[in-house]
């Protein structure tokens, strides 16, 4: 049995509230995560802030307001089969480890496939897990755009389409947030310093001038951040065999390819933890 300790990640990145949204955000970029999990001063997990909970929630700073108090935890001593069972039933690409209380570590779907299925004499040809339906987008697509439309479809990548139709590279949540920079945001408060009932008191106001950082990303198109050099199987391709070329490259997918070289679907880290079950 592999169990969530052969697999989880021990030095956890969290947030500690109280926290804000920007420093989320910062933490997202640095180590590219597209959530994490919020602790309090007693290191006892109190929910998960989510890339998405920060796009639906534009006007809050805090992310207690904002972030997901229901959420699914493990123990390390569980069996990465039942974990990959809780992730696919819940449609999640990580859960918190708890160890007395406390979180220990975090495993999610690419720990799973590159420390457990890699190792694994899982044979089976991947094209009973690939998809056939493949998300896309046009390479012109500008990355503001194409960051929402990933949010708001759930899906974490597109392949990305040439204007001659073809497929001409890949890019993900993380492409799109690594391109992006925090830039100073002045913003400015008024202040009446008069006494309630004071008849004056429209008059006679100081400005709190407050700065604040600010993701900004680049007004570029997609083809500017996409990987062109991209990783391909073909259906034929055994699922352990898919696992071990996503550790080698350190990526989540994988197009499936014909003999002439045609796209065909997709295998995702999230479709062959499938084979466990």
């Amino acid at each position: 049995m592999i169990s969530v300790e052969d697999v989880m990640v021990k030095d956890v990145i969290s947030l500690t509230i109280p926290a804000t949204v920007n420093e989320a955000l910062e933490k997202m970029q640095k180590f590219k995560k597209p959530d994490l999990p919020v602790i309090n001063k007693d290191k006892e997990l109190v929910g998960i802030i989510s890339l998405e909970d920060i796009i639906k929630n534009p006007n809050e700073d805090q992310i207690a307001l904002i972030m997901s108090r229901d959420f699914k935890s493990v123990k390390e001593g569980d069996d990465i089969k039942k974990v990959a069972k809780i992730l696919l039933d819940n449609k999640l690409s990580r859960v918190p480890v708890i160890s007395n209380g406390r979180l220990s570590g975090v495993v999610a779907v690419r720990d799973i496939v590159m420390n457990g299925i890699s190792k694994l004499e899982l044979t089976e040809p991947c094209q009973k897990y690939m998809k056939e339906e493949v998300p896309c987008i046009w390479q012109d697509t500008p990355l503001r755009s194409a960051l929402m439309i990933m949010v708001y479809s759930k899906s974490s990548f597109f392949m990305v389409v040439g204007n001659d139709g073809g497929i001409v590279g890949i890019i993900d949540t993380q492409d799109v947030m690594s391109s992006g920079e925090f830039l100073d945001e002045l913003k400015t408060t008024e202040l009446n310093i008069s006494g309630e009932g004071d008849d004056w008191a429209w008059e006679p106001k100081n400005a709190l001038h407050i700065v604040s950082k600010k993701l900004t990303l680049p007004l570029k198109p997609v083809k500017d951040v996409m990987s062109t050099e991209l990783v391909t199987v073909t259906r034929k391709t055994p699922v352990n065999k898919c696992a071990k070329e996503m550790k080698k490259n350190n990526i989540e997918q994988i197009p499936v390819i014909n003999a002439e070289g045609g796209l065909i679907g997709i295998v995702r880290d999230i479709d062959i933890i499938k084979a466990l079950l």
